[in-house]
């Protein structure tokens, strides 16, 4: 290996130390500012609740209730063959499993049609 090598290595690896300090201090600095957002967030949260309102419009700004959803498969043998069924493909998401298609590649040879694998090296560092 050369000199020049070793140096880079123990440059980035510095670096990638010395950014995650710098990531922690700021993590516990902003904990105290994030911990008082969060409980004011409730405080209103419960206020608006309870009041029957999704919002409150003040000088200083409005407070609203968003909800979001996330829906989450808890048994795909029952999932799938429904959306087969009713054709309902459209509620899944357009990706696959890398790994996969990748065993299926690999037992073939052929990867399943109208799939195209596209391979991305980066380099990575290390201890």
């Amino acid at each position: 290996m050369s000199q020049a090598m070793a140096k880079a290595v123990e440059k980035y690896i510095l670096l990638r130390d010395e950014k995650k300090r710098i990531q922690d201090k700021h993590k516990e600095e902003l904990a105290p500012l994030n911990d008082a957002m969060s409980k004011i967030e409730n405080a209103v949260q419960k206020i608006l609740i309870n009041q029957g309102a999704t919002n409150s419009k003040t000088p200083a700004g409005t407070a609203y209730l968003s909800t979001t959803k996330r829906p989450k498969v808890v048994d795909w043998s029952e999932l799938k063959p429904f959306l087969i069924e009713n054709d309902l493909l459209d509620m899944m998401t357009r990706s696959l499993s890398a790994t996969a298609v990748d065993e299926f590649y690999e037992s073939t040879g052929d990867l399943p049609p109208g799939v195209t694998i596209t391979s991305e090296t980066n380099c990575r560092f290390k201890r």
